[in-house]
């Protein structure tokens, strides 16, 4: 890795932790790599969350990357939940995690699949989009602030693992 693609990964780090603060207040931080034997997601202080955080050239390619590493960081952080955050251009990001996990954190409706190539997209309970490809993983896609809201409602009700 290159350093501008280490700095620019720091950076987008950086915001997802001012970005989480604001719309939680939790207090969050960049986790260091120093002394950890295994990656254990990007973001530390989220509550039964592991976070990883992706900034690639484009959102397909960072929702592929980081849901290809979330399920391994989740394991080794012990958290119950795993999310993957992708800051998009202008710095807002998107949140993305297994449909089976939205699934088990919120009783939403999903609407009728739309197909756009091999694509099927849903909307479910008007603020998050579910998305499958053929083969592929079943994704819930939606905003920080809505993430947010759900992770903060967990905390409230007390439905963590660890």
């Amino acid at each position: 890795m290159s350093a501008a693609q280490r700095r620019k990964g720091k950076r987008a780090e950086l915001d997802a932790v001012r970005a989480i603060h604001e719309a939680t207040g939790w207090p969050v931080a960049r986790a260091l790599r120093e002394g950890r034997r295994a990656d254990a997601g990007d973001i530390v202080g989220c509550p039964d969350w592991c976070v990883q955080v992706k900034a690639y050239a484009t959102v397909a390619e960072s929702v592929q990357r980081g849901m290809a590493v979330i399920d391994r960081q989740q394991a080794a952080a012990g958290c119950r939940w795993g999310v993957v955050l992708v800051r998009l251009v202008g710095g807002r990001f998107l949140a993305v995690m297994h449909e089976l996990q939205w699934h088990a954190l919120v009783d939403g409706e999903v609407g009728p699949p739309t197909r756009y190539g091999d694509l099927l997209v849903a909307v479910a309970d008007g603020t998050t989009v579910i998305m499958r490809r053929p083969g592929g993983r079943t994704l819930a896609v939606m905003t920080l602030e809505r993430w947010a809201e759900i992770a903060l409602a967990v905390e409230a009700a007390g439905v963590g693992g660890s």
